[in-house]
């Protein structure tokens, strides 16, 4: 079976005893946004990510060569990535965390593609004429790292010079990305946009990712209940501001198996003296890992009762909706919800993950039944309207228009008359004749009690009823 992300269950998590001790740490107020947090978490394999890695390197389609360089931390005092004689500095034989186990995808692919070169020096770009450069990087949240690592690029003269006359060009690999970070790269990278430049910056370099969000759009990531989330970050006074949101605030949900990123909120990873994080260190403890690998392998019971429900965000009640409705493309659910396709792709793949649509874009059952709770739930069973409708096609400005008060009553009146009210010349409890549309014939004149109408023109002549002068 192909590797795919792990999330967290309510059952996982109710028979995880190290999970319990985590939330016990939190308010009994705060534990339901507690468990949401980790409910949206979403954790990559390390075959997965190898083998997307490997994908990538190998999809790249230009012909003349790769050099491919692993993006690190270089310190305070490397800041250049080539020596005085355009050699590669050497990388720190301790241990680099997440950029180990990139190293190791690289240096395997190497060997199977002859256009890849694994870190090559300035003189192998210059003999082999290489054009593209690579950067490989497994998450890029505020997009420093990535930032700092081209500016020691750049801090050589030949290959600054390179760049400048577009004789270089970058690709930015990386399996997940925020659309800030992008930004942040191609502001301080050297070179300008305006249209006087032959080779204008933006058209020297290019990303490929596999998931692209946007940072500020948060609901995507964290469902309906993203505010009280990042109410709870903000609230614990034991981790230090910067680290509560995430390094630059990003709040990114990823989590690799071989590294933690530092752009995922402070209290899964931060330790202090008052504070047991759930990932100590940056990395999976062993006991996660088989939680999340083979849930029913653990059999600890947690001391947290499950008793959750996780609400649908507004963003996934719309995609649901669309798709119930037949609305299955991408680029149609981006175009309908206002949203750039990227970020829809990555929210169908988020609602896929929790079983509400199916591969191909269907709801499934479960959506369905997600839907009709988030409205029973919500209140959207409203009580049915006795008003008096009028079709929006009556109206001219095609609104739906109520008649006025006073107006509703007069007609109600003479649909529905009074039973009280007597009728002229009738009988008590008849209805009015004058008050209806369909009148009875005129009564003759011997039985009229009242006299008949005269011309208008002309004496009036005394005489009886009905005479005529002669």
């Amino acid at each position: 079976m192909a590797s795919e992300t792990r999330v967290l269950s309510l059952d996982m998590i109710g028979r995880s005893s190290e999970i319990s001790e985590w939330l016990w740490q939190f308010h009994e107020s705060e534990r339901d946004a507690a468990i949401s947090l980790l409910m949206h978490l979403s954790f990559v394999p390390r075959d997965l990510y190898s083998g997307w890695l490997k994908n990538a390197l190998l999809s790249l389609s230009e012909d003349g060569g790769y050099a491919v360089y692993v993006v690190r931390k270089l310190g305070k005092h490397r800041d250049r990535l080539w020596d005085d004689v355009g050699e590669v500095i050497n990388r720190p034989g301790n241990s680099m965390g997440s950029e180990d186990l990139v190293y190791s995808v690289v240096a395997n692919t190497v060997r199977t593609d002859a256009r890849l070169l694994d870190h090559p020096s300035l003189k192998v770009l210059r003999d082999r004429r290489i054009r593209h450069v690579v950067l490989v990087e497994d998450s890029i949240g505020s997009g420093r790292r990535v930032s700092d690592f081209v500016a020691a690029m750049m801090r050589h003269r030949t290959f600054r010079s390179w760049w400048s006359y577009g004789y270089i060009k970058i690709t930015v690999i990386s399996y997940v990305r925020t659309r800030q970070g992008k930004k942040v790269i191609v502001r301080d990278i050297p070179g300008s946009d305006h249209g006087v430049r032959v080779f204008r910056k933006s058209s020297k370099i290019r990303f490929l990712s596999k998931n692209v969000y946007d940072a500020e759009l948060r609901s995507s990531r964290w469902g309906g209940m993203h505010a009280s989330i990042v109410k709870l970050c903000d609230s614990v006074d034991l981790i230090p501001e910067k680290w509560r949101r995430g390094f630059g605030g990003v709040m990114g949900n990823t989590v690799f198996y071989h590294s933690v990123p530092n752009n995922i909120p402070g209290v899964l990873f931060v330790r202090s003296p008052k504070w047991r994080p759930l990932l100590p260190a940056r990395s999976l403890p062993d006991w996660l890992v088989s939680l999340l690998d083979n849930p029913a392998s653990r059999q600890n019971a947690g001391r947290y009762p499950v008793k959750y429900y996780t609400p649908l965000s507004s963003e996934a009640l719309r995609l649901l909706s669309l798709v119930k409705r037949g609305v299955r493309r991408t680029s149609t659910l981006a175009l309908r919800m206002d949203c750039d396709t990227e970020c829809i792709a990555a929210l169908v793949q988020n609602v896929a993950q929790s079983g509400l649509i199916s591969d191909k874009n269907r709801i499934t059952e479960a959506g369905v039944r997600a839907m009709r709770r988030y409205m029973k739930t919500a209140g959207a069973e409203r009580e049915l309207s006795r008003e008096l409708y009028v079709p929006r096609s009556w109206c001219a400005d095609q609104v739906t228009f109520q008649p006025p008060v006073q107006m509703r009553e007069s007609l109600q009146e003479q649909a529905y008359p009074a039973k009280e009210k007597s009728a002229v010349g009738g009988e008590a409890g008849q209805a009015s004749l004058e008050g209806s549309d369909a009148k009875a014939a005129s009564p003759p004149l011997s039985d009229s009690s009242q006299a008949p109408s005269m011309s208008r023109e002309g004496p009036v002549t005394p005489g009886p009823l009905d005479s005529k002068e002669m």
